[in-house]
């Protein structure tokens, strides 16, 4: 690997370690956007699938499965349980495009996903 390449995957790395979500203390995905950089967008808080993928790539080849297969735990999770709103039916394997961990005044954590409805 050339310097430059090195540096630039040292500066990856970095920011994906700033953005790390955790639930139940494991690393289940990244922050849409670091919380220093945050819009008033309701949902640059939420855990994105679209973001995951390229971790997933730098991650995965270098035997590093845990987030990944976390994330994935997850989102099966959340597909299995997530009810239809009234008046609809979901389709079979829909899953969400993101979620979220929310954390309790009582320090609990509780998942919440947003399939787009």
């Amino acid at each position: 690997m050339t310097g430059a390449v090195a540096r630039a995957v040292a500066e990856a790395r970095a920011l994906l370690a700033d953005a790390v979500v955790t639930w139940r203390g494991e690393p289940v995905g990244l922050l849409a956007v670091p919380a220093s950089d945050r819009a008033a967008a309701e949902n640059y808080y939420h855990c994105f699938v679209r973001d995951v993928v390229p971790a997933a790539l730098l991650e995965l080849p270098e035997g590093r499965s845990g987030m990944v297969r976390a994330f994935l735990l997850v989102l099966a999770q959340l597909q299995a349980a997530r009810a239809s709103p009234a008046g609809h039916r979901r389709a079979p394997g829909l899953m969400p495009a993101s979620f979220a961990v929310e954390r309790g005044p009582d320090g609990g954590e509780r998942l919440r996903a947003d399939s787009g409805d």
